[in-house]
């Protein structure tokens, strides 16, 4: 347990620091970028983030799960992803004219030629980020992370600076992910081979596929805002949307992605040594909504200031679609830890179904949505987390042997406890004095009132992350040891 503690913490180390490298910067270079430019790069991005998903393949996955892990496995493993990504990289370089053509936007071969070079050096570290992970190597996996996220920011930055519009975005992903693949060859375990092999390739390809399709089928999803978006009312509203999408995943970033990475491989290990999982999925799962419905109620409540504060007065227009996808962030929250569960104990077959499900669903929705307005692409957003959560919930239902009583118990309690957080930051907000308080300094009191309101209705509902913050104030010297 305390190995898994440790692990929690360099993880949410990582993620806050790569979190703050990258947010950061994402604010400055707001005030550095039009909204044209940053559209622009976002069209090109989120084809390069369909293509990621297709390069790793579930083999990182594959290899933090896999029960009897072998040389030969390792080796397959390897020749795949050379195989993958550079099949990938080539694709992109056939493809890229004629997405360009597509959008009318030239830039766009500019931006993919720097985007096509990172898939022919991926294979060289992804597999040993996939073994530090299984043996829960989370320190070494920060070093890679925050160096990564330090290099992407300072070059992102300096060129936006110079002038250099939206290439300062394709070079700081170049810089970024050439940054994390040296730093991995180094810190490569022992154990990795470097040689390629095929005899147990069936194996790895039989999980890789299935992976594969679910995280292609729920990317796809994730960037078809974008596309559709970019395609129907143009790149200024990829922005905008994407300001208001990029205000909520931070959070994701912050604290799901920190646990989800520790929550994998513990589960998985569960799983090899026949363990059970009820107990900690349902002590992660409500641990994580106490903290997420209390933050996107806050969010969703001071979204003008937010905004105001972290992009300018240019980003205004984001407002009602943060707003809207507090929402979303607020019902995704219900069951994040399952797709992570699921991978983790190999039924990445219901995954891939689930996606597919979604995938269908959600676009369709979206594409109605464009016909309407941006705002409503928005609520199409929501309606896909609303079905998210319901087929979810019915595999945690059946899976784990949770009734929907259990379940319903945890939400009661956490709704409580995001009720009384939002009591003083809504009568600060109703308040006359408030629109005419600095922005900061609003925000500032206004966060600091639903941070003590949090913590006295987390100990009046004794909900189980008080004593996980007992324990860090114990280690911190906040109050004593018993």
């Amino acid at each position: 347990m305390s190995n898994v503690r440790s692990s929690i913490v360099w993880s949410f180390t990582s993620k806050y620091l790569t979190t703050i490298l990258a947010f950061g910067s994402v604010v400055v270079l707001a005030r550095l970028l039009t909204p044209e430019q940053i559209g622009i790069y976002s069209i090109a991005a989120a084809f390069f983030t369909i293509g990621q998903h297709f390069r790793d393949f579930g083999i990182g996955s594959y290899i933090v799960q896999e029960k009897n892990l072998t040389k030969e496995k390792l080796m397959s493993a390897f020749s795949l992803s050379i195989g993958v990504c550079w099949s990938l990289g080539l694709l992109f370089i056939l493809s890229s004219g004629f997405i360009s053509d597509f959008y009318g936007r030239e830039e766009l071969n500019d931006i993919f030629f720097w985007l096509e070079l990172c898939f022919f050096i991926m294979p060289f570290g992804a597999l040993s980020k996939a073994m530090l992970k299984r043996q829960m190597e989370f320190k070494k996996i920060l070093v890679v992370d925050v160096s990564s996220a330090a290099v992407h920011a300072t070059v992102g930055i300096t060129a936006a600076y110079l002038g250099y519009g939206y290439m300062s975005l394709a070079w700081a992903s170049f810089a970024g992910i050439s940054t994390s693949i040296g730093i991995l060859v180094f810190l490569r375990p022992a154990s990795m081979p470097w040689l390629i092999g095929f005899s147990e390739i069936r194996n790895v390809v039989s999980f890789g596929w299935k992976i594969t399709t679910a995280n292609i089928t729920g990317h796809l999803m994730g960037v078809a805002p974008e596309i559709i978006v970019g395609k129907v009312f143009g790149a200024p509203a990829v922005a905008i949307l994407g300001k208001a999408t990029s205000s909520t995943t931070m959070f994701r970033q912050l604290i799901f992605q920190a646990i989800a990475n520790v929550a994998e491989p513990v589960f998985a290990e569960n799983n090899r040594e026949g363990g059970s999982t009820k107990s900690p999925f349902l002590f992660a799962t409500s641990c994580l909504i106490a903290i997420s419905w209390p933050f996107f109620s806050f969010m969703a409540l001071h979204a003008d200031g937010i905004i105001l504060f972290l992009f300018g007065a240019q980003w205004v227009e984001a407002v009602p679609f943060l707003q809207i996808m507090c929402v979303a962030a607020m019902i995704q929250a219900i069951t994040s830890f399952v797709p992570t569960y699921l991978v983790s104990v190999g039924k990445v077959g219901r995954i891939a179904k689930l996606q597919i499900i979604f995938f269908s669903f959600g676009v369709s929705t979206i594409l109605l949505g464009a016909m309407v307005s941006l705002q409503y692409v928005c609520f199409a957003i929501v309606a896909d987390r609303i079905l998210r959560t319901c087929c979810y919930s019915w595999d945690i239902f059946k899976d784990l042997n949770t009734s929907l009583e259990e379940f319903g118990r945890l939400l009661i309690k956490v709704s409580v406890v995001t009720f009384f957080s939002m009591v003083a930051p809504v009568i600060m907000y109703l308040t006359p004095y408030f629109d005419s308080m600095n922005i900061v300094m609003s925000l500032f009191i206004s966060a600091l009132l639903a941070v003590f309101c949090w913590l006295i209705a987390v100990h009046l509902t004794k909900h189980e992350i008080g004593d996980e913050l007992v324990k860090v104030y114990t280690v911190l010297g906040i109050i004593n040891a018993k």
